[in-house]
């Protein structure tokens, strides 16, 4: 009877992290994506639970979905500026552009070594068949 109990808060846990974390909401293909995601579901259910703790030891009653409410009251999201929004996509654009320049130098110096390689071959083939 003791462990059915403990299983009803495990249970709870879970369905709490799933509507307020959005531990359903997972969507990618690998365990390394998953593992990331269920730990920044954890940390993140952490933190609520910390927040609640430290109302009631205040005496304070709240729910974790207040505790949400309070959080987003207390820290709203920061509102970009156009100029640090033009920046943001600027700075993501040129990493774009430098990852795909260099994914395009890895593709040329392999076709220059299979080119090598080839030419290497083709002359111990002709020096082979000279003999």
């Amino acid at each position: 009877m003791k462990n059915q109990a403990k299983r009803y808060w495990i249970e709870r846990n879970f369905e709490d992290a799933k509507g307020l974390c959005d531990l359903d909401r997972f969507r990618e293909r690998n365990w390394m994506a998953w593992h990331h995601h269920v730990a920044l579901c954890a940390v993140a259910m952490l933190f609520i639970l910390k927040v609640q703790r430290y109302f009631s030891k205040k005496s304070i009653f709240v729910s974790l979905n207040q505790v949400i409410s309070i959080v987003r009251h207390k820290n709203p999201l920061r509102k970009l500026s156009t100029a640090e929004l033009a920046d943001s996509i600027n700075n993501v654009n040129k990493m774009r552009t430098w990852s795909w320049i260099g994914k395009m130098k890895q593709c040329l110096k392999r076709k220059v070594e299979n080119a090598a390689n080839w030419i290497t071959n083709l002359i111990e083939t002709r020096s082979e068949l000279s003999i």
